[in-house]
């Protein structure tokens, strides 16, 4: 990932005893533009805040969908 950068959401439950809480972060240690988003709540907190994460990747994708455009564009 580092070298390659790519688009990156990162979705993390805050409270998952499972994972060190550090975590995330070393996501955007090495991908800076990173997108990191993290949940509070437990092991299933996707199961009731499902629809805010969803909006999130919805703008995440069509963010990348305008930069791609814009670059054909320029590439034209």
């Amino acid at each position: 990932m580092r070298e390659k950068q790519p688009r990156l959401l990162v979705i993390w439950v805050s409270t998952n005893c499972r994972f060190d809480p550090s975590e995330p972060e070393a996501y955007r240690r090495d991908v800076p533009k990173a997108e990191v988003h993290i949940v509070d709540g437990g092991h299933f907190a996707l199961d009731t805040r499902l629809a805010n994460e969803i909006a999130a990747l919805g703008e995440n994708c069509r963010l990348h969908v305008k930069r791609c455009k814009a670059r054909a564009l320029v590439e034209a």
